[in-house]
């Protein structure tokens, strides 16, 4: 890399000596060059740092000692300084090169060309180093406050040198390393060893890479973009010593832009679903008010366009909210399934279709009712278009959601992953179903297609949280004490951990993180048995990285690959759960925005193998944000967890209100 800089055009000399060396010096001069001249040595220090000088000559009286060039080193790290005596010196000479001097020339036995010589050589070496110097004081200024990542590889693709908004964002050692031994663990082996292999064709064939725009989706599920560019470092013969690269967090803009294409769909969406939902009760409205006008009696058919129009205000209204960002809308309440699935039926039915429903009387899910009868309405309409009007349908409870299937003919196993496609259709609008994704997505529920017992066509919705009954707090059937301390999985640094009072504990700990297959973190735990409820209130996490999480734990065993439940707090990202449902399952995580940071408070209830994560800003108003089915053994260990997220520094996290108390369904 080569800097261009203004090079030193005319030269100050500063002489520190007498009348006669003043000739001699000037003698040597170029016209247009600056002599600075103090007749004594002792204030060449103070003139130098002054006059911004490129040479000083030091000319001393006879006998006087070279102290004045130890005095300008001392202050003068690189300057020039040439020494000149009267009379040649070989002890002087000696003195005066220890003392820091970089040339001697005794005054006469050297000529005016000698010295001018010898300044013109040393004031080069010097604006040499001190251009060095300047660039090296840009390099480490650039490195330490550019706010974007900028890095320098060598032939090796291993870091030599890296911004310090690169290494504040990392917990790691940068330099001597490549990108594949930095980041298969953050972004994946393929995705790091793609970017190392893009160093090496750099490197190799000298091409560019240029504004290169790359997703990427973190542990937690966070996605991220960065743009990217790299260029070869040349030497000066121009031979490729590495690379440079420049890496930007365009994550804003992209989000900006992704919500502009999503607006933009919205609107398309606004008028499909118009068109389509809408126009089923208005036909209804149309049928029964032509009869009412025909009959003598029309009190029955006005009632029938009195529910349709008040139907299709439900539907105007949840249009509305569809059109708004999804990141407006709120799911507040509970819906009671069966009824909500019996009401949808009265609109989309025929005279000849059936309906059946298998759950629990009684049973609500987590869902705004007005949109879970629009997903209902939708799926029963496409039951009867696809599978006729004498189609038998089923509504049904799974293990972590709810299923609606037909035994109509199905839908082919390649076309399962685009029913849910705007536009997609076997014979309808293709737009139904894409709103029902639309419901189930703004529930935060995962839907898919199967096939029925009956050969027809399944929608499952996965990750429903069915609301648990009432229940009365009990002592639990053994007193429960929390005490026993472990690093799961060696988690670093180790742990600590204090109790200040009956309810209150102070975590210290570290650990890589709690997802996937990684499962490091610091606990402090004790058995328990059959229901039962842990509560805490975070009230503060020391975080080091923005996924630094504290909160409470129940878990067939403290240990790497038990079955677990973990509700708590991130340090930048709300609320967090941690499942494990089962040995053989690897740890599913998921952030919520229920609460923002600390204090807050965390909950696990446990009635049977149904575990429900809740949490609060007061401890009283509580809401139910997510709920797995663990294959847990009937006693467990339970307690409060840290991770920091890092194995190399600790989070430490305060709890207050601490409490284990069994849990029973009110009678």
């Amino acid at each position: 890399m080569e800097i261009e800089h203004l090079e030193t055009a005319v030269p100050t000399v500063l002489l520190a000596g007498t009348d006669p060396a003043e000739a001699w010096v000037r003698d040597a001069m170029p016209a247009a060059a600056d002599l600075e001249v103090t007749p004594e040595c002792e204030g060449a220090r103070e003139l130098a740092t002054d006059a911004d000088v490129d040479c000083v000559v030091v000319a001393p009286k006879e006998g006087e000692d070279p102290e004045a060039v130890a005095d300008l080193r001392s202050a003068h790290e690189s300057l020039p300084i040439v020494y000149a005596p009267a009379e040649p010196d070989g002890e002087a000479a000696a003195a005066a090169t220890d003392a820091g001097a970089t040339d001697y020339l005794p005054r006469s036995t050297a000529s005016a060309d000698a010295l001018a010589d010898r300044i013109e050589r040393a004031v080069e070496r010097f604006d040499r180093r001190r251009q060095a110097d300047r660039e090296q004081s840009m390099f480490r200024e650039l490195l330490g406050t550019l706010p974007m990542s900028v890095y320098f590889k060598d032939r090796e693709a291993r870091h030599v040198a890296v911004t310090t908004h690169t290494t504040s964002a990392f917990d790691k050692e940068f330099l001597g390393k490549t990108d594949l031994e930095l980041y298969a663990d953050e972004i994946g082996e393929e995705l790091a060893g793609e970017a190392y292999e893009d160093d090496l064709r750099v490197i190799e064939t000298g091409e560019r890479v240029v504004r290169r725009e790359e997703r990427h989706v973190t542990p937690e599920g966070e996605e991220i973009w960065l743009e990217t560019t790299k260029v070869p470092w040349r030497d000066d013969d121009g031979e490729i010593v590495g690379l440079i690269g420049m890496t930007r967090d365009v994550t804003d803009a992209k989000r900006r832009e992704l919500e502009l294409e999503e607006e933009t769909r919205r609107l398309e969406q606004f008028a499909s679903f118009a068109s389509h939902d809408l126009r089923n009760p208005v036909s209804i409205a149309t049928g029964y008010l032509e009869e009412a006008m025909d009959g003598e009696d029309p009190s029955h058919e006005l009632e029938a366009v009195a529910e349709a129009l008040e139907r299709m205000d439900d539907l105007i209204d949840d249009l509305l909210n569809m059109a708004r960002p999804e990141t407006d809308r709120e799911i507040e309440g509970w819906a009671a399934l069966e009824e909500v699935a019996r009401r949808a039926w009265t609109v989309a039915a025929t005279d000849s279709a059936s309906l059946t429903v298998h759950c629990p009387e009684g049973t609500e899910i987590k869902a705004d009712e007005g949109a879970l009868r629009q997903l209902f309405e939708n799926l029963f309409s496409n039951a009867i278009d696809h599978a006729g009007p004498d189609v038998a349908v089923e509504v049904g409870l799974t293990e972590t959601g709810f299923y609606v299937e037909d035994d109509g003919p199905g839908i082919d196993p390649e076309d399962r992953e685009q029913v849910f496609d705007y536009g997609y259709s076997t014979g309808g609008t293709g737009v139904g179903l894409a709103i029902t994704e639309e419901i189930a997505d703004a529930h935060g529920w995962d839907p898919r297609v199967e096939e029925s017992d009956a050969g027809g066509a399944r929608f499952v919705f996965d990750g429903v949280i069915r609301r648990p009954p009432p229940v009365t707090e009990v002592e639990p059937a053994e007193p429960v004490t929390v005490d026993r301390r472990t690093d799961v999985d060696g988690a670093t640094p180790p742990g600590e951990a204090t109790q200040s009072g009956e309810d209150a504990w102070t975590l210290r700990g570290g650990g890589s993180n709690v997802w996937g297959d990684v499962e490091e973190y610091f606990a402090v735990h004790g058995p328990a048995s059959g229901d039962l409820r842990i509560e805490a209130r975070v009230a503060d996490l020391e975080a080091v990285h923005e996924y630094s999480k504290a909160g409470v734990l129940l878990a067939e065993a403290v240990e790497a690959d038990a079955v677990l439940g973990f509700a708590g707090i991130t340090a930048a990202h709300g609320a967090e759960t941690a499942w494990r449902p089962t040995g053989e399952n690897m740890i599913e995580t998921q952030q919520f925005g229920a609460v923002e940071g600390t204090p807050a408070y965390v909950r696990l209830d446990r009635l049977g193998d149904r575990v429900t994560a809740w949490v609060s800003v007061d401890g009283q108003r509580w809401e139910a944000i997510d709920q797995r089915v663990l294959a847990l053994p009937a006693e467990v260990r339970v307690g409060l967890a840290v991770s920091s997220h890092s194995p190399e520094r600790s989070s430490e996290a305060t709890f207050e209100d601490v409490r284990v108390v069994g849990i029973e369904p009110r009678e």
